[in-house]
């Protein structure tokens, strides 16, 4: 029997404390990521944009630390925050197409699956998939009140989005084919307001776009370059392999098919009855699902996370059918069961000291989710530090590994530098370093060994130092003290020779 209306808003309104908590919880029993630990450092270091990544999220979590302060619970607030308004304007987007049975049924699939279940990591898909949310909101209201305004906020939302990862830019496509598939739509096309908010849009990223052209175009752009250039390969076994593992982390199999069935099932209805609904829905899902698709091709090491933006609709389209469903208790049952069962194991394999899998595969699957051990390897380089002289620089030779040590060893000067790349694409310095300074370099790597010789008059190689988790060993840690450092004030480079042979 289908609840009453008062019900399912009071379902919705339990549904959000129930992923406040879990959101709070998982951010106070987890590490803080690498990934948050670098938008924390770039944050630091303001700028129009950054190499690697578009500029939103260090800006919000600059503004988050400001407020409350350098800590991993007031940097994952705001995540928790951004994900609690998504599902709110999920919420409403649904109730709106399929009524509250379906809505409710759809923010539930979504939070059952391992991607949305760590919506309190701050990285830079959780302010894009809001801002998705918003736009595909704002859309709807453009088109079902005939309002042009709502262009507008709609444009805004998706400036902001490609500040905050590039993959944004999918909406712009996704938007147009709604308009040409829906007859009832297609005048919009003749109409200013789409293309105005097209402009803002535009406006928005200007300042970033520029900054990207004045440090070398796209190339500098690491994020654009690595899924558009450097990762584009012909179809390889081992890739396909890898990226089938990520997004099969992320999004349960039977979801994934449950997300593709609804969208392509909807599509094929909504063209044949013109309903503007199940188009917008179909329309916001399917180019992303796609895309996502030929990256598992085509992309060497494509993200999970990479068509996320696209499940937002789709779980929609996939509850939409499964609430039509002839046996509808055993399909939801399926799909919700094993979502539910995937996540949990997820959050056991993360919270867990120990789990019965060869360690092998264990420490790939911990280190590809960069979830764990940062906090004892901070602890082993605090403990040098303190052996080691006052004033004595820290130098990481990861951005990972230099910012989670940045965000631990608050008071000391840290300079990242990354030993593979031809640029300091990574850099960041609280000061460059100066004629005679000493350093002590991490890295997790044992090449780390040699570095330092053309450039320090003296050096000590410590020995490695093992990194547990749990009581397991899950890193080696390579420390080295570099003495008097011999070339002029600036950025540290290992090709460069200073000192005399």
């Amino acid at each position: 029997m289908p609840l009453p209306p008062a019900r399912r808003h009071l379902g919705f309104a339990l549904l959000l404390i129930l992923v406040a908590l879990q959101h709070f919880f998982g951010a106070i029993m987890s590490e803080l990521s690498p990934d948050e630990a670098y938008y924390w450092d770039a944050g630091r270091h303001l700028a129009l944009s950054y190499y690697h990544h578009p500029p939103l999220a260090p800006y919000l979590i600059r503004a988050a630390t400001w407020l409350g302060g350098d800590s991993k619970l007031v940097l994952r607030s705001l995540a928790i925050g951004l994900s609690l308004t998504r599902l709110v304007l999920l919420y409403a987007l649904a109730t709106s197409l399929f009524g509250q049975g379906v809505a409710l049924a759809s923010v539930v699939l979504l939070q059952l699956t391992p991607l949305f279940a760590l919506g309190f990591l701050m990285q830079y898909d959780i302010p894009q998939l809001t801002l998705w949310a918003l736009a595909a909101w704002s859309l709807y209201q453009a088109l079902a009140r005939r309002q042009g305004r709502w262009w507008y906020l709609s444009g805004a939302a998706l400036g902001l989005g490609f500040l905050a990862k590039p993959s944004m830019v999918l909406f712009i496509p996704s938007a147009f084919l709604l308009l040409l598939l829906c007859r009832s739509q297609r005048h919009w096309l003749r109409r200013r307001e789409p293309y105005l908010g097209l402009l803002l849009a535009a406006l928005l990223c200007l300042p970033m776009a520029l900054w990207h052209w004045q440090h070398g175009g796209l190339e500098s752009f690491g994020a654009l370059q690595s899924s558009l250039a450097a990762r584009f390969s012909r179809p390889d076994p081992n890739s396909i392999t890898a990226n089938l593992g990520e997004y099969l982390g992320v999004t349960p199999p039977l979801v994934f098919l449950a997300y593709l069935w609804g969208t392509v099932v909807l599509l094929w209805q909504g063209l044949k009855r013109q309903d503007l609904r199940y188009l917008l829905v179909a329309c916001l899902a399917l180019p992303t699902l796609l895309a996502g698709l030929a990256g598992l091709v085509w992309l060497q090491d494509a993200g999970g996370n990479w068509p996320a933006q696209g499940y937002l609709t789709a779980a929609m389209a996939a509850s939409a059918l499964l609430e039509k469903a002839r046996h509808r208790v055993a399909a939801w049952g399926l799909v919700g069961g094993f979502a539910a069962l995937q996540t949990a194991a997820l959050g056991w394999f993360i919270l867990s000291p120990s789990i019965p899998i060869p360690p092998d595969l264990q420490a790939r699957i911990r280190a590809q989710m960069s979830l764990y051990a940062w906090e004892a390897t901070a602890r082993a380089v605090n403990a040098q530090l303190q052996a080691l002289p006052s004033g004595t620089r820290l130098v990481a030779g990861d951005r990972f590994l230099a910012s989670s040590l940045a965000f631990a060893t608050t008071g000391q000067p840290h300079t990242t530098q990354i030993f593979a790349e031809r640029t300091n694409y990574f850099y960041y310095a609280d000061a460059p370093l100066r004629p005679g300074d000493q350093v002590l370099l991490a890295c997790f790597h044992p090449a780390c060994a040699q570095y330092g010789a053309r450039q320090f008059r003296e050096r000590q190689v410590f020995d490695p130092v093992p990194i547990y988790w749990r009581g397991q060993l899950v890193q080696t840690l390579w420390l080295v003290y570099l003495v008097d450092y011999q070339c002029p004030r600036g950025t540290l480079r290992w090709d460069r020779q200073c000192h005399p042979s």
